[in-house]
């Protein structure tokens, strides 16, 4: 049992959670099965990219933390840009800086996650 509560699982909620509102709110436009499909990719590359970062940063939980950290980014890319369209001006080519704002954010928080020497714990 011990084993089973050590396992983050706040990555497959932040996944999950997209994919099923949008479901909800036109329910009537999808099938069941289309959203079960894309339910489990989404699993699937979460599952791939926190291991993948869990073994890069030698720890389940910083692996975690920065998939969590990249989610939100990638699932909230396009209500940023849309927010922003009204700042600048309307030739301002905004797309091709927020990925680079997106990237430095998610670089800066593993680096943070990388650099302490004691083993993190919430």
């Amino acid at each position: 049992m011990n084993r089973f509560k050590s396992i983050p699982v706040h990555p497959l909620l932040f996944t999950l959670f997209p994919v099923i509102h949008l479901y909800a709110h036109n329910i009537e436009e999808q099938e069941p099965a289309n959203v079960l499909l894309l339910c489990g990719l989404t699993l699937a590359v979460t599952c791939v990219l926190t291991g993948l970062l869990a073994l890069v940063q030698k720890s389940r939980l910083k692996g975690a933390l920065t998939t969590t950290g990249f989610i939100i980014i990638f699932f909230s890319y396009g209500h940023i840009g849309s927010s922003l369209r009204d700042s600048f001006d309307p030739g301002y080519a905004r797309h091709y800086y927020m990925p680079a704002g997106a990237g430095g954010s998610i670089s800066y928080l593993s680096g943070r996650l990388l650099g302490r020497k004691q083993a993190w714990r919430p």
